[in-house]
Formats: structure tokens, sequence, C-alpha cells
């Protein structure tokens, strides 16, 4: 059996836990009184989604280390799409990896806040 996987790792920059998750669309408590998004939490989240697997990870306070050695902080968002079971992958691989990059793209933007679509300013083509 054979298997693929494409992967995204973001991170976006905010200063506290509670400025990092309102970036995306998330919201969790444990118990009454302690709200994730307020603390340090990290999250992983598996579902399918048109017969791929989807790990999303979102980690409050992470840190970044850019190539010119600046430390980003932020909450990082992790999405792994994963076919189980590509039949012909090897020999004709463009229309698994093209539906595994719409499901991850699409995966990517639902999590994501409008505002926080919008500040990124992306250019559609």
């Amino acid at each position: 059996m054979s298997v693929f996987s494409l992967r995204y790792v973001n991170l976006l920059r905010g200063e506290t836990p509670e400025a990092q998750f309102s970036l995306v669309h998330y919201s969790a408590s444990l118990g009454r009184r302690y709200k994730l998004h307020t603390l340090l939490t990290y999250t992983k989240t598996e579902f399918d989604l048109e017969g791929l697997a989807n790990i999303v990870e979102l980690g409050a306070n992470s840190v970044a280390t850019t190539q010119k050695g600046e430390s980003l902080t932020g909450l990082i968002v992790t999405i792994d799409t994963i076919h189980k079971d590509p039949a012909d992958f090897l020999n004709n691989p463009d229309p698994l990896l093209e539906k595994a990059h719409f499901i991850e793209k699409t995966v990517f933007f639902e999590v994501l806040t409008e505002e926080t679509v919008n500040k990124m300013g992306p250019i559609w083509q």
C-alpha cells in the first residue's frame, strides 16, 4: 500500500494566545472556567474530506526563526492532507496532487477568519 501526504506549515503572528486564536475560527473550553483560546494551547484534529484524511494542528506561542535569525511568535497552523491508497500515483501523480492541494487550500481558508485572509492581501487569479 502506498501513501502520500501534502503538508502546509504556517505561522500567524500575534503577541498573546488570545490574539493568535482570534486569527482563526476556534472555540474551545475546558470545564466552565478555562477558555482555551486565552491559554497556551495546542490542539490536533483529524477528519476526512472528499476521501482524504486531514490533520489540522494549532499551537499558540509557537516560535519560528527566519533565515536572518529573527524570531517570530504566533499561532502555528499545520495542515497535513493524506491520501492513504493512491492508485497508480507514481505513473500519474498530477490529478491526485491537485486534489490534495485543493483540499488542503480549502481547509486552510476555512480555518482563517475573513479578516485574517484580508490582512494577508491575497491576489486571486
